[in-house]
């Protein structure tokens, strides 16, 4: 994304349209309902938006857009007064690549079937690293942790993912 002033109403809409879906698919992981998904998503950029002057550098546009998505977000579990749970979903597959045959598609589901076994804090941090590819020290500013805390978190998920993938295996049998 080019440095352009940072009220340009275009700049910012063409920072919008270049991340929406990867925000949407946060949305809907955190929320599990679609139209809870789309009503936090259009929040968020209307936040975004009205605080754009709170963005000091437009270099720094995604990872500020997908903290004020994570708050509103969080804002929204805490209005229906349930915990917030994230899942990956069908378009997981999307998010961990195609899938061409069988094998890769077991491994997929089992990934995404660990993966929903985390905690909320582990499952959001590995979402956000892995698969919106944001670097520790943006984890750790939308998460509101420490970089130490995130790295700690991260490694013990992983840990973890690969103790549950395991222990699937052995029980099914597979090499």
């Amino acid at each position: 994304m080019p440095i352009i002033p940072i009220k340009d109403k275009e700049w910012f809409i063409s920072g919008v349209m270049e991340y929406q879906d990867r925000m949407y698919r946060i949305a809907f992981n955190m929320l599990r309902n679609e139209e809870d998904a789309k009503d936090v998503l259009q929040d968020a950029l209307l936040r975004a938006y009205s605080n754009l002057d709170s963005l000091r550098d437009p270099e720094r546009f995604r990872p500020w857009i997908m903290q004020i998505l994570v708050n509103c977000a969080r804002d929204a579990c805490k209005k229906r007064s349930r915990a917030s749970v994230i899942y990956l979903d069908d378009s997981a597959d999307f998010m961990l690549g195609s899938q061409n045959d069988s094998e890769s598609a077991l491994d997929s589901m089992w990934l995404q079937d660990g993966i929903r076994q985390l905690d909320e804090k582990s499952r959001m941090i590995l979402l956000l690293y892995y698969f919106e590819e944001m670097d520790i020290r943006d984890v750790s500013r939308i998460m509101d942790m420490t970089v130490s805390a995130v790295k700690v978190r991260l490694l013990r998920a992983r840990q973890k993912l690969k103790k549950l993938l395991s222990e699937e295996v052995q029980e099914n049998g597979q090499a």
